[in-house]
């Protein structure tokens, strides 16, 4: 089996609602996101990605539309956790997906 991670950098807003420290007001986070892709067995046969399991730039343009946006229009409730798994799920051969909030704060979702 292959893989392959690539890890990219969003500058991003969000607040939490309901949440009852200071996160409930919106302010924002360099994320530090972590996406492995598997092949489940069978790498792209021909044209530009032949011989990949996903091209990098792909998993990149995937993640970076997110940059520079107010997270909670896209994500309901964007806590590290849920921004991993609305990533994991926006490709169908993800294997694990980390969010980075601030140094050392690490959420993870395995599909």
């Amino acid at each position: 089996m292959y893989s392959v991670t690539k890890t990219v950098v969003i500058s991003a807003a969000h607040f939490l609602p309901g949440h009852s420290g200071k996160c409930k007001n919106m302010h924002g986070h360099n994320f530090k996101i972590t996406v492995t892709l598997i092949n489940k067995g069978i790498l792209y046969e021909t044209g530009m990605k032949k011989g990949m399991v996903e091209d990098f730039g792909t998993i990149k343009k995937t993640i970076m539309f997110l940059d520079h946006t107010l997270l909670n229009d896209h994500i309901q409730n964007p806590t590290a956790e849920n921004i991993a798994r609305y990533i994991a799920n926006r490709f169908g051969n993800c294997e694990r997906v980390e969010v980075e909030e601030t140094p050392g704060n690490v959420a993870c979702y395995t599909p």
